[in-house]
């Protein structure tokens, strides 16, 4: 009976966990790259993702999740083509001083600490959020291009 039980299960969570995915999104993906880049000093250094769509509908894009980091999506045009771009910091060097005070109000600006990221993802697959609706959605994006690492001076 207990095995049964766990086999039931499974099924159910594996199930609910593939269906956390749109298949059918109000958008067409036309493209997707990401490529890796370093900055003139040490520690600078990040992930560009870019993904290229199409479409009619009125959609909100809000974050793209990529190598177990999220960041806010920011759209661009060019060329009468449609980007979402994602820019990762993973760099050692942080601008970010975090406060230390016996009044809390004095420590208000620190940033919270980061969630567990909540997708299992290959090396070239992102996740898309996005409102449409009046929900918040998810998309997998496959088989991102890796394009060649860029190194600024």
């Amino acid at each position: 009976m207990k095995p049964i039980f766990i086999l039931i299960s499974f099924f159910v969570f594996s199930a609910c966990a593939s269906s956390k995915f749109e298949k059918n999104p109000p958008f067409t993906i036309t493209g997707s790259t990401y490529n890796y880049w370093v900055g003139g000093l040490p520690g600078v250094k990040g992930t560009r993702v870019i993904i290229r769509y199409e479409t009619e509908k009125s959609v909100n894009f809000k974050k793209i999740f990529f190598a177990k980091k999220s960041v806010n999506i920011e759209l661009k045009k060019q060329q009468e083509k449609t980007y979402l771009f994602g820019y990762i910091n993973t760099g050692t060097k942080k601008n970010e001083d975090v406060i230390l005070d016996s009044d809390t109000k004095q420590e208000m600006d620190n940033r919270l600490p980061e969630k567990e990221f909540p997708f299992e993802l290959k090396e070239n697959e992102a996740v898309i959020s996005y409102e449409y609706k009046g929900k918040e959605r998810y998309y997998k994006v496959t088989n991102m291009m890796q394009t060649k690492t860029d190194i600024y001076p």
